[in-house]
């Protein structure tokens, strides 16, 4: 597999990955609330982070669901290459 073809299997599994993520956490399933509670938890200890959030909620912006968003993309991505690299091995 190339490069620009592991790239794109990647996104396409992480994209899938997301949504089913997403779908977890609107069924209120508890292992995926706790990872995301738990990633979430780690990034609002940080005072930089919280200062972006309260800026950016100033501005009109739902600065909360936009970051949730994006850990459930970085979670999302973590399992997808997790999966890739535990296929490799079968495709060889």
């Amino acid at each position: 597999m190339t490069n620009l073809q592991h790239k794109s299997e990647l996104s396409r599994v992480t994209s899938e990955t997301a949504d089913r993520l997403k779908q977890s956490l609107a069924a209120d399933q508890p292992v995926t609330m706790k990872l995301i509670v738990s990633s979430l938890a780690d990034r609002l200890r940080d005072e930089h982070v919280l200062a972006e959030l309260v800026q950016r909620s100033m501005a009109g912006e739902n600065a909360f669901a936009a970051l949730t968003r994006e850990i459930v993309r970085e979670e999302a991505e973590q399992i997808a290459q997790a999966a890739l690299a535990n296929a490799e091995p079968e495709a060889a």
